[in-house]
């Protein structure tokens, strides 16, 4: 069980989803840590063998990530940024800590690791060109754990231009418990998106 998700995640999506599903579909793992341990698209890559995109900004686990899953379409950076963000090379600090959290830049959210003091420049840029580019702007499955950043990669997601059927998206972690901005805030894009709360 090691390297599936951590509570069976990934094997209630399928079973509730997708089990009936004759098609191949694309899974998209952002915080996808080094691939293998508690992965919520592993299964889905390796065993049913989906198009898959991994997002991982810290560099400490990166290449622990690339050697873990080479069949997979993986990315180093920190997907809430613009494109003209991009196009000005612009970075976000990402903490040493293992744990992906792309929050640091931004100061009116809070994550599980927004005081720590050792950080790396890590390049930002835009999600929904990436998910356009590499497949072709239709995700199956989308899991999002990005220790309370998470409204700042899905409020950088343009619906309009990309289809993502099914977002599983981290709502309780070390900072982020009872009543918690970040949850709320990406609960309230998500609405506002046109998604409904499973």
């Amino acid at each position: 069980m090691k390297f599936r998700s951590r509570l069976n995640e990934d094997k209630n999506i399928y079973e509730i989803f997708f089990k009936d599903e004759a098609t191949r579909g694309s899974v998209v793992e952002m915080g996808a840590y080094n691939g293998m341990d508690e992965s919520n698209s592993r299964f889905f890559d390796m065993c049913l063998g989906w198009e898959t995109l991994l997002v991982e900004g810290n560099p400490v686990v990166w290449e622990k990530l690339v050697g873990n899953r080479p069949q997979a379409h993986r990315f180093s950076y920190a997907p809430s940024c613009s494109e003209e963000d991009e196009r000005s090379n612009k970075t976000v600090p990402f903490s040493h800590s293992i744990f992906t959290n792309a929050a640091l830049h931004i100061d009116s959210i809070q994550s599980a690791y927004s005081q720590q003091n050792r950080t790396y420049d890590v390049p930002c840029g835009s999600l929904t060109k990436v998910l356009k580019d590499v497949l072709n702007g239709r995700v199956s499955f989308f899991s999002l754990d990005v220790e309370g950043a998470e409204p700042l990669i899905v409020g950088n997601i343009d619906f309009n231009e990309v289809h993502i059927e099914i977002m599983m998206i981290e709502t309780n972690n070390n900072f982020c418990k009872q009543n918690c901005e970040s949850r709320n805030a990406f609960r309230k894009i998500m609405k506002n998106a046109g998604y409904l709360l499973f």
